[in-house]
């Protein structure tokens, strides 16, 4: 049985990171869009396996849940430890792709009633900068008890959320397609809502983890004029490294403000 589960959404590698791939060239765009999607996602599950090597795959696991078969294929690639939920189980949502809240729910559910996780830790693949030493940073704040309660939540650049971290699973539920507002946000709203309905002050049950690793994702142009400099100072050998060395990447100031655009060409 395992403590802890890592849980990873993963969409269709031919359909990620669609505005990013808007600043490639227009004939590279689809080849470039699978070729990240599968670079981000290779990259999280490295720093996931190697965090698992070292701290007991006895007691963490990692569940990934998609639609893809390459997703399927890769993460039985991965070995003992890493289990890939198929979302076609879901059914169908209303316009056809299944919301995001729901395929996360069902990820977390598996994880508490299958396999008896104490919490789970929301991930996303779209964190190029994840590394295991911010992995281990966050377990720190972690206690291994049967009565632990308690939510960390992860902001990114644009309030976003991409990390929940919950003990138990259910604590709080999972809202990332709210139309009220950013999404961490709407979970650290929902968060402190729980513990006044607990009896627990806000201060004991939800803490806020900032870390650069987890703060700067990857969904547009602009964000990669943040990443890049990063990605080639302190991953360079990275897969999503690699893809992007096979293009010019230029970073420049806009106007004489610090605004900055991305213009990429192929070498």
């Amino acid at each position: 049985m395992y403590e802890f589960a890592f849980i990873v959404p993963v969409k269709p590698f031919n359909r990620a990171k669609t505005r990013l791939v808007d600043a490639f060239p227009p004939g590279t765009r689809l080849a470039m869009q699978e070729r990240i999607g599968v670079a981000l996602f290779d990259d999280t599950m490295d720093v996931l396996s190697a965090f698992m090597d070292r701290h007991g795959q006895d007691r963490v696991c990692t569940v990934v849940c998609s639609s893809d078969r390459g997703v399927e294929s890769r993460v039985a690639n991965l070995g003992d430890g890493f289990i890939y939920l198929d979302e076609a189980t879901l059914g169908k949502g209303n316009a056809g792709a299944i919301p995001l809240d729901r395929v996360i729910e069902h990820a977390n559910q598996h994880a508490t009633r299958e396999l008896g996780v104490k919490g789970t830790i929301l991930l996303m693949t779209d964190v190029p900068l994840l590394t295991v030493h911010s992995i281990i940073g966050l377990f720190k704040r972690i206690e291994a008890r049967d009565d632990f309660v308690r939510v960390i939540l992860s902001p990114s650049m644009g309030n976003g959320c991409n990390m929940i971290a919950r003990f138990p699973p259910g604590i709080i539920p999972t809202r990332y397609s709210s139309k009220h507002g950013p999404s961490f946000i709407e979970h650290l709203a929902m968060a402190k809502e729980k513990a006044l309905d607990s009896g627990i002050p806000p201060e004991q049950f939800v803490e806020v983890y900032y870390n650069l690793d987890l703060y700067l994702d990857l969904d547009t142009p602009d964000d990669l004029a943040n990443v890049y400099p990063l990605l080639k100072e302190l991953r360079q050998g990275s897969h999503l490294s690699r893809v992007l060395d096979g293009m010019d990447i230029r970073i420049e100031k806009q106007d004489q403000d610090d605004t900055r655009h991305v213009r990429m060409v192929l070498k």
